[in-house]
């Protein structure tokens, strides 16, 4: 299993999200020591848990809602 998953509009991305709010790199999720770590890498930022990041590092919990380009 992969460690870590890439997020964005680009092809080169695991997940690939086609929208305009969307960096085409935007975001990594990783497993670090058994938790789920949300890094913002894009130029957008990212909405957790109602606080706006940007360039930052986030644990997140198994199963949260990350809404990207406005919607869950």
């Amino acid at each position: 299993m992969k460690s870590t998953v890439t997020i964005g509009r680009s092809s080169h991305c695991d997940i690939i999200i086609p929208h305009d709010s969307i960096s085409r790199e935007h975001a990594r999720i990783s497993v670090v020591g058994g938790r789920y770590v949300y890094e913002d890498v894009g130029k957008n930022g990212s909405v957790i848990g109602g606080r706006i990041i940007h360039g930052e590092r986030i644990t997140i919990a198994p199963g949260a809602e990350v809404p990207l380009a406005g919607k869950v």
